[in-house]
Order: C-alpha cells, then sequence, then structure tokens
C-alpha cells in the first residue's frame, strides 16, 4: 500500500520547487514557454495517474476491509446462535435448581456427589443437553 506521506510529497507541484520551469513559464522565449508547459503538463498527466491508481489501491483495501467485516459479523452471528442454542438446552437444568436447588431443608449446601431426589426433567431435556454437548451415548458412559 502506498505510504500517504510519500504520496502527498509526490503530489505536490514540482514547478513551485522547479526555478528552471518557473523561469521557463515566465520566459519571454515562446519556445521555452511551450517546451516548459509540455513538461509541466506531461508531470501533471503522471501524477494524476499516480493519484488514480493510488485512489483504486485504497478502494481495494477498503473493500477487502468490508468483506471481513461482514464475514466478522457472520461468525459472530453464529456463535451467538449457537450459545442461544446450549443456553436453551441447559435451561431445565437450571431452571430445577431453583433458587434453592441446591440446598437442603434447613437452607445448607448439599454436596456435589448427593443425588438430586425427585426431578423434574424429561428424557427430552437430558437428550438436548447431550445433544448440545456433541456427545454420543457411548462419549457419555
Amino acid at each position: 500500500m502506498t505510504d500517504t506521506r510519500a504520496l502527498v510529497e509526490r503530489l505536490k507541484p514540482r514547478h513551485i520547487a522547479d526555478e528552471p520551469l518557473a523561469r521557463a513559464v515566465v520566459s519571454t522565449d515562446q519556445a521555452e514557454r511551450r517546451a516548459a508547459v509540455s513538461d509541466f503538463l506531461v508531470a501533471n498527466n503522471a501524477l494524476k495517474s499516480e493519484a488514480a491508481a493510488a485512489l483504486s489501491e485504497a478502494d481495494h483495501a477498503i473493500d477487502g476491509l468490508s468483506q471481513t467485516c461482514i464475514d466478522l459479523e457472520a461468525r459472530a452471528q453464529a456463535a451467538e446462535a449457537e450459545r442461544y442454542r446450549l443456553k436453551e438446552a441447559l435451561r431445565p437444568f437450571a431452571e430445577y435448581m431453583g433458587d434453592r436447588g441446591d440446598l437442603d431443608y434447613h437452607g445448607n449446601p448439599l454436596p456435589d456427589e448427593q443425588g438430586v431426589g425427585w426431578v423434574y426433567l424429561t428424557q427430552a431435556d437430558f437428550r438436548r443437553a447431550r445433544e448440545a454437548l456433541s456427545l454420543t451415548p457411548q462419549e457419555v458412559e
């Protein structure tokens, strides 16, 4: 990609710093003036071409960045959909626990290895959880 400062330096009017060209333009010699103006026009056209190429390169870079943003947005939406799917698969387990599902009748925390007792979960809840975690029945055992 073109360095912006270098491009600005190249696009500065060269006739300002070029004294012989400036003298030739104000010269009384018709041929010398025509040659100076012709040289200036050639240089000006070359600068226009460089500027157009730099703009084209910048447009191409912007197009690439735009596509990258679109791709990232699609990936973010897919990740959000996956997060929602997993959350919904695990919702019955979280709802079962509720505010006090992991406490005994006296408000004490139950040990992790203790069974849950009476459960209001269905086989479908367990299947959805297994599917959400992409586990086969053999991997669970």
